[in-house]
């Protein structure tokens, strides 16, 4: 068939450059286990080394592991090997959350079971937690409790003590008939009129109420720590996305707020705007007539150059801008932002001929007085991510190459191929290291993966009106692997619904069962993060009815469950941690603390 000949094209091509990846390893260490010219020897070497054997996290464990691990245990059950291990899993079900990497949570049980049986194992429950507060964990029984995909799940209880908390649903964000109306794309000129981002007003002003409740939280939530408490930070705070794609609404509003977060974007170093200025320096420097570029790197920080400077460069005759800003200059008439622009640019030029890429923009930091300029444009809320990702970007040019690439042309069209990459591949936004924020830490934002096993005292779940999963790719694979089973029993790609066939929709249908428990661990998560404030917010549909199986929706039933009411403000919420009513939901309540004019 045309996979298998792609599969067997794609192991020679790897043969040829000796290169495996990471599944390979895997399926080459269970062909070593399982090979009885190898076996005898390798269990001899295992026995003597290992005589205890802990494996965390084992919910997250793909079915090709869990071999690995049979192969080795199971010679033991047959006598072929010395003294058996210590074995000890540890995991949760619940928190299976990676099915996308082939994660298998039945295994948890059939490995339970082998363990039992053959090794005398004991299960041992934990359904107590010392990281929510009560009411969190009321919240928590009242939603899983009830989902009949959830099995499994067993009543939780709190360690926390008294340790006061509260869930909050705010209301859902609706859009006026004509808020909708204006949000269609209307006919322009694209000769005298820009094209504007296309931007959901829904999504604006859930992140606008996001910043103003945030603002109200510090004001007046206390946070317990050891044995007393304190005024909340913003480092307290954790925002929880499904997917990155969403996150530039809520980072304008928290912008706009003021208020310091941290949202180090996989793969988004090189669309920052930072980095946008450094490429459109380089650009210059490869070709001075791109007025547009010059343009750009006239009006960031490193110049700042105003619009009375530019057009009285604009005014300076025909030409292209560069050498209208040399006559400038040497008739003595250029302004002194303008003079001083020159004198650096024309040494860059010169220096852009004979320097590595990442010697020059190392000079650019040196002679622009790079990071104090940047410093001093920045509101101070945003400075620490600016600087880490400048400095990165430093970083990045030594990596390539070694920082000796060829040529800066050539340069820059690698920055352009990086740029466009996908974010495994793209460079990372810097890592702001420290508090550099008078102790108030900085909002985290993430997405529910990535904020697996960490905590915060206020949690705050975004977007969480949408229903999961999305549109799947055009293609992908279908496995039937089932935990017992030591290979898969059915494997084949599927595309659009239409072509999937009759025969495969009981495995289709098993695969739906699978991902709406996933999508419900996704949830147990989230909510499980905070130690004592969680809050949802979203959007309404455009149309019709929400999603019945959406996170808020599941929620808003548990919190019904549990008797809460909506206040004046349609904000429902449950525990013992009492707030005031949510104050300054609307766009305007935000305080305005934008960047600066020039940049």
């Amino acid at each position: 068939s045309l996979g298998a000949a792609f599969l067997e094209r794609l192991e020679k091509h790897k043969q040829a450059r000796r290169l495996i990846d990471f599944v390979d390893a895997e399926w080459q260490v269970l062909q070593l286990l399982q090979d009885e010219g190898h076996a005898a020897f390798l269990q001899a070497r295992l026995d003597a080394r290992y005589k205890h054997i802990l494996v965390d996290e084992f919910q997250d464990t793909n079915p090709l592991q869990w071999q690995i691990l049979l192969a080795w245990l199971d010679a033991y059950t047959h006598g072929d090997g010395g003294e058996a291990p210590c074995v000890f899993l540890v995991g949760d079900p619940k928190q299976s959350i990676y099915r996308f990497r082939q994660a298998e949570p039945r295994l948890f049980a059939t490995a339970a079971d082998f363990l039992e049986h053959n090794f005398g194992a004991r299960r041992l429950a934990q359904d107590a937690t010392r990281r929510n507060a009560r009411s969190v964990v009321e919240v928590v029984n009242a939603l899983f409790s009830v989902e009949p995909a959830f099995t499994g799940f067993r009543p939780q209880s709190s360690l926390a003590g008294e340790l006061p908390g509260r869930v909050e649903l705010l209301p859902l964000v609706s859009l006026a008939e004509e808020e909708e109306q204006s949000a269609g794309a209307a006919l322009r000129d694209p000769l005298t009129t820009p094209a504007t981002e296309a931007r959901d007003p829904r999504r604006d002003e859930e992140a606008a109420r996001l910043a103003a409740r945030l603002q109200q939280l510090m004001a007046t939530l206390r946070v317990k720590e050891g044995e007393g408490e304190r005024p909340a930070r913003w480092g307290d705070v954790m925002l929880l996305v499904r997917k990155r794609t969403q996150l530039a609404a809520y980072e304008r509003a928290l912008k706009a707020a003021g208020i310091p977060y941290l949202a180090a974007s996989r793969g988004g170093l090189l669309q920052t705007l930072e980095a946008r200025d450094i490429a459109a320096l380089f650009e210059f420097l490869v070709l001075p007539s791109a007025d547009l570029a010059l343009a750009q790197v006239l009006r960031t920080p490193l110049f700042a150059v105003g619009d009375d400077d530019l057009l009285q460069l604009a005014a300076a005759g025909p030409g292209p801008w560069w050498e209208r800003l040399m006559g400038l200059c040497n008739r003595g008439e250029a302004r002194p932002r303008l003079a001083r622009a020159f004198a650096l640019l024309d040494g860059w030029l010169k220096a852009a001929d004979v320097l590595p890429a990442h010697d020059l923009l190392d000079r650019v930091f040196h002679q622009g007085e790079l990071l104090a300029r940047y410093r001093e444009a920045v509101p101070a809320a945003l400075w620490p991510g600016v600087e880490a990702n400048l400095l990165a970007l430093l970083q990045l040019l030594l990596d390539l190459d070694g920082g000796r690439y060829p040529s800066l042309p050539r340069f820059i069209d690698e920055l352009s191929r990086l740029r466009d990459a996908d974010a495994d591949e793209a460079p990372d936004e810097g890592i702001v290291e420290g508090d550099s924020n008078d102790g108030q830490g900085r909002v985290r934002i993430l997405t529910i993966h990535a904020a697996k096993g960490l905590e915060a005292p206020i949690v705050w779940l975004l977007d969480a009106n949408a229903e999961g999963g999305g549109p799947a790719d055009a293609w992908s694979l279908l496995v039937d692997w089932p935990p017992q089973a030591p290979r898969p029993e059915h494997l084949s790609l599927y595309g659009i619904k239409a072509d999937r066939g009759a025969a495969r929709e009981p495995l289709f249908e098993g695969e739906a069962k699978l991902a709406e428990r996933e999508e419900l661990n996704l949830l147990y998560v989230a909510v499980t993060r905070a130690k004592q404030v969680f809050v949802a917010s979203g959007s309404a549909p455009k149309k019709g009815d929400s999603p019945e199986h959406s996170p808020y929706q599941r929620l808003a039933r548990a919190l019904a469950a549990l008797g809460a009411t909506a206040d004046e403000a349609g904000t429902l919420a449950y525990g013992d941690l009492a707030l005031d009513a949510m104050a300054g939901s609307q766009a305007g309540s935000q305080s305005s603390l934008g960047l600066p004019e020039q940049w």
